[in-house]
């Protein structure tokens, strides 16, 4: 169906072919995980402010200070 809207010319032909293709998807895969983020830790007693905000590491490491 993705290639079918795809090669579709009229817009509201091939916008009926998509939501068709969502219908579906939405009953056969109501959850897929497109991006786990993983969160590692890391800790040493000399660092202050290593973790300054809810995505952790994924942060900015500007704020760190070294004891």
């Amino acid at each position: 169906m993705f290639e079918q809207g795809a090669l579709e010319a009229d817009p509201a032909k091939r916008a009926q072919i998509y939501a068709e293709v969502q219908k579906i998807i939405s009953v056969d895969v109501p959850i897929a995980w497109l991006l786990e983020l993983q969160f590692p830790t890391l800790y040493r007693r000399k660092l202050n402010n290593v973790i300054n905000s809810a995505i952790g590491l994924n942060d900015s490491l500007a704020r760190i200070t070294i004891a």
